[in-house]
């Protein structure tokens, strides 16, 4: 039960942003094939508001509700949902 408190599941009606860091574009492409190579940054309503190290040199590699993006030198960053579509899922 703990469990379920602390990291719960993606969930696409939830109505919740995931979002999730790579240390590498190789532990991007390793998430996509074998889970377990990401970390969960937050999973929440939002806006969330994401401060990076102030000496990144290095590329991060970020994963936003199912888009993966490549943030160079990245110092904070705000996500925030704009829009919800509505989609049809098989019940």
């Amino acid at each position: 039960m703990i469990e379920s408190l602390i990291d719960p599941p993606q969930s696409l009606n939830d109505g919740k942003l995931d979002i999730y860091s790579f240390s590498s574009v190789c532990g991007l492409v390793s998430e996509l094939s074998c889970k377990g190579h990401a970390n969960r940054l937050a999973q929440s309503s939002g806006p969330i508001l994401i401060d990076f190290n102030a000496n990144q040199e290095e590329p991060v590699y970020i994963n936003i509700d199912g888009e993966y993006f490549k943030v160079l030198k990245p110092s904070k960053a705000k996500v925030e949902r704009i829009v919800t579509i509505r989609m049809l899922t098989k019940a």
